[in-house]
């Protein structure tokens, strides 16, 4: 019984039972199909199409130059895009200091692995928000109108449609 004397008080009960509610919380999202069905609503999937140009959001590079798992599944497909043709032009740019550059990187990929195209850097952006905003302000001085979007799934949503209100026309 003195092992259990610690729920007496009303505070150390709350904390047991917001304790039991977490640890049931847990359980539910990493053992459930919760997870995967709250996220269904952020993930948009557009029929690849022909475009101006192929845009990677940003993700973080090493300083080391090697790209972390977002960027590198990112670029590569930014990448695999190019190979096939699908725009002439890759557009990256880049997360502040202290990542590293995604341009050296996105440089090296697509003359070894698609063997065609250009890379365009808009240089270092904080968010979604200012990178929509830089991409269009190239796209006026290049023709870019059209843009494969590149992100992480959950993203894609929210990536595409700061691209659409730049006027800009979003394959996510």
């Amino acid at each position: 019984a003195s092992s259990l004397a610690w729920l007496v008080t009303p505070l150390r009960r709350l904390v047991a039972a917001g304790t039991v509610l977490l640890g049931l919380l847990w359980l539910a999202v990493a053992f459930t199909p919760l997870t995967s069905r709250l996220a269904e609503g952020l993930v948009r999937r557009d029929p690849v199409q022909d475009a101006d140009a192929v845009f990677v959001f940003a993700s973080r590079i090493q300083e080391d130059g090697d790209p972390t798992t977002d960027a590198m599944s990112r670029l590569l497909k930014g990448i695999e895009l190019m190979a096939e043709g699908r725009a002439p032009l890759l557009v990256v740019s880049e997360v502040p200091p202290p990542a590293g550059s995604y341009a050296p990187l996105a440089r090296a990929w697509l003359a070894t692995l698609a063997r065609r195209g250009e890379v365009l850097q808009l240089g270092r952006i904080v968010n979604t928000y200012g990178e929509a905003r830089a991409l269009a302000r190239a796209g006026r001085e290049r023709g870019i109108r059209r843009v494969l979007a590149v992100t992480s799934p959950p993203h894609t949503r929210r990536a595409a449609a700061a691209l659409e209100k730049q006027g800009l026309v979003a394959i996510a």
